[in-house]
């Protein structure tokens, strides 16, 4: 709790310096900011929390909870109210389905959503730090052409962290640990993922940067972007772990954690029946011959930036996740990821994402997939077969991941509506996708890599 203290004190310290001497359109893009991101994020898990445990009362008033919030945009539109430069509309457009999804599946990931609201919170103080940092860095340096793509880097790897620590929280609880052990085991697990965003999210956005914006403005940029994301990463770790280890001892923690695990066991089951390791490593190729299909089938090329970015994931996750297994698994989904996205979009009809966009949407996807191959590397064991490990990272990690990326990708998008960035919905879309296809063929690739990799 000193350590939380402190860190709000210092965030509000830089905020107060930040805007202090900033002008006052930047002042009022950045409250909007922060703004859409608690209508984007916040809100919707605060309607998924409290949802019922009935099926089809949870879906009347998941129903019910995103027509309201159409209805309020569509009043907003109708009777010509302007909050510029935050889109209300947009904002709304977003929390409607997000809150839709998380309330529908309110049992895979009620203790998770429960658990991150206080982290969410941190997460818009957070954000205020480095929008400060952005302001300072632009009045020394002129405009900052990757302050957005930073901002909303940010937010999205918070969000994703936020949901983490809540699902080690309760999975820790569970297993016998009290409110301080869990908490403390949770913010452990979450050090080298913050790491990981850390290095990945400042080497994505100076390769977002464009040549033209010259040396020095790039540099700015990455300080902004290496000083949004650490705040980004380090209040939910030490306030969201803080808060919860003051909670009182109770017993409900465990029993919710235990009920979403007897929810989603027939799907465990499921999936262990129809992939063995045989079956697995049959899937796996073939994942990857359609990868190197759409490797050449697609329109567009891979960037140097998006080859630097995937060369800091693989040497990143190396490092801060001391697993060479995982580093190549994570490494080889987000490549064959990264040419499969791209060639449904053409197939689609739609125009390619900017370079920056893919970059921005590459390392977010990155850092929700990553919680899955975490899981499986913490589970490996000599004494458990391959399937046994690959079933104890999904239950561990698999709708964590699912929650991460709603959550995560809204807060991305949240940068386009509050005005910082004009590519934040396509960027959050991608993303979104990406670990759409993430959690699609992570379960394959886990039990393929351990099959063929040993148990070890």
């Amino acid at each position: 709790m000193l350590a939380s203290a402190v860190l709000a004190f210092g965030l509000t310290a830089v905020a107060a310096i930040g805007f202090q001497t900033s002008p006052q359109s930047f002042n009022n893009a950045s409250v909007a900011m922060l703004a859409a991101l608690f209508l984007m994020t916040a809100l919707p898990t605060a309607i998924a929390v409290i949802a019922p445990r009935n099926f089809w009362l949870r879906a009347l008033y998941a129903g019910l909870a995103a027509g309201m919030l159409l209805a309020l945009r569509r009043i907003l539109l109708q009777t010509g109210l302007s909050f510029a430069p935050l889109d209300v509309g947009a904002a709304l457009a977003v929390a409607a389905p997000a809150a839709f999804l998380l309330t529908c599946g309110a049992p895979l990931w009620r203790a998770a959503l429960g658990y991150s609201l206080i982290g969410l919170a941190t997460t818009v103080l957070a954000v205020a730090g480095g929008l400060a940092v952005a302001a300072i860095e632009t009045a020394n340096f002129g405009l900052i052409q990757t302050a957005g793509p930073s901002i909303g880097l940010a937010a999205g790897c918070s969000a994703a962290l936020t949901v983490q620590i809540a699902a080690g929280f309760a999975r820790s609880f569970s297993e016998g640990g009290g409110n301080h052990l869990a908490a403390a085991e949770a913010a452990k697990e979450a050090a080298a993922p913050a790491f990981f965003a850390l290095l990945v999210g400042v080497v994505a956005i100076m390769s977002a940067a464009s040549i033209e914006v010259g040396a020095e403005n790039a540099i700015a940029g990455a300080r902004v972007a290496a000083a949004a994301v650490a705040f980004a990463v380090a209040a939910p770790i030490f306030m969201q772990a803080g808060a919860l280890s003051l909670r009182p001892n109770s017993e409900r923690t465990a029993v919710v954690e235990n009920r979403r695990r007897e929810t989603i066991r027939p799907f465990l089951n499921a999936v262990r029946d129809i992939l063995p390791p045989s079956s697995a490593i049959a899937a796996s190729a073939i994942f990857l011959i359609a990868a190197i299909v759409a490797a050449f089938e697609t329109k567009t090329p891979v960037s140097d930036g998006e080859i630097l970015t995937i060369v800091a994931v693989a040497i990143t996750s190396a490092v801060t996740f001391v697993s060479l297994r995982t580093s190549l698994v994570l490494t080889i989904f987000l490549l064959a990821a990264g040419r499969l996205a791209s060639w449904i979009i053409d197939i689609l009809g739609q125009a390619a994402p900017t370079e920056p966009a893919r970059i921005v949407a590459m390392a977010l996807a990155a850092m929700f997939t990553a919680q899955l191959f975490l899981a499986w590397r913490d589970r490996r064991n000599p004494r458990r077969k391959t399937r046994e490990v690959m079933q104890l990272a999904l239950s561990d990690s698999l709708f964590a991941v699912v929650v991460s990326t709603i959550l995560g990708a809204a807060a991305l998008a949240a940068t386009e509506a509050a005005g910082l960035w004009s590519e934040g919905f396509e960027a959050a879309l991608l993303a979104g996708g990406l670990s759409l296809i993430g959690v699609l063929a992570g379960p394959i690739l886990i039990n393929a890599a351990g099959a063929l990799l040993g148990r070890r």
